[in-house]
């Protein structure tokens, strides 16, 4: 599904649903649900593109990160009944990624259940993407959105000019609830787009190499500006 709809918070409320004791799993409110919320369970690990230390930003997951996850997943869970992998974006995994990923995705040991976050599937292997089962997720109606958010104690008007703004983006009014700055760095893109119009040439191309400076470093920021 599209970015910000909840496929990553729906993989984590999985992870807490098959590692919670409660009678009802998850039950968000034990120790081990608000851990795994937390990022601090052992045994719930999330792959994704690594953050460059140095030079320019890593655009793959890599097959020795997939490597990583093979030795980890050979071990027993250390504090949980299951180990849950989580890979997001899985469509950023390199084809050797993918490749180096398969045997371990055509037999898991049965203690480890994996969960591929991606929003473009066709951008997986065919031998990848037919192990998996395929869960859909789509946008999400404005109403659904604002009654989310004023039921998180948003004020009632500003979720509804967050839930028109988010175009069907649950996790970006969320975040835009929490956040006002992202509003605000929102308006000023808004303002540079409208000033293009009045620009000379020039002025447009140095716009343009800013932005492509800008998204050789961090693409994803660029892509929600």
């Amino acid at each position: 599904g599209p970015e910000r709809v909840g496929r990553a918070a729906a993989a984590m409320r999985l992870a807490q649903a098959l590692n919670c004791a409660a009678d009802d799993p998850p039950c968000l409110s034990c120790e081990t649900c608000g851990r795994i919320g937390g990022a601090k369970f052992a045994d719930v690990l999330t792959v994704t593109v690594e953050a460059a230390t140095a030079g320019p930003a890593h655009k793959a997951i890599s097959v020795g990160q997939m490597r990583e996850v093979e030795a980890t997943i050979s071990l027993a869970p250390y504090e949980g009944r299951k180990r849950v992998v989580i890979v997001d974006p899985a469509e950023e995994m390199s084809h050797g990624a993918q490749n180096a990923f398969l045997k371990t995705l055509e037999e898991p040991p049965t203690h480890v259940v994996f969960v591929l976050v991606t929003a473009d599937a066709d951008r997986l292997l065919e031998t990848v993407r037919s192990r998996c089962r395929r869960v859909d997720f789509g946008l999400v109606a404005a109403v659904e959105i604002e009654a989310g958010l004023i039921e998180r104690g948003t004020d009632a008007e500003q979720a509804a000019v967050l839930a028109r703004l988010a175009a069907g983006r649950p996790g970006w009014a969320l975040e835009a609830a929490a956040t006002p700055a992202l509003l605000a760095k929102r308006a000023e893109a808004l303002d540079a787009a409208r000033a293009l119009a009045d620009m000379d040439l020039a002025d447009r191309i140095d716009v343009a190499e800013k932005l492509s400076g800008a998204f050789k470093r961090d693409r994803a920021a660029v892509d929600e500006t």
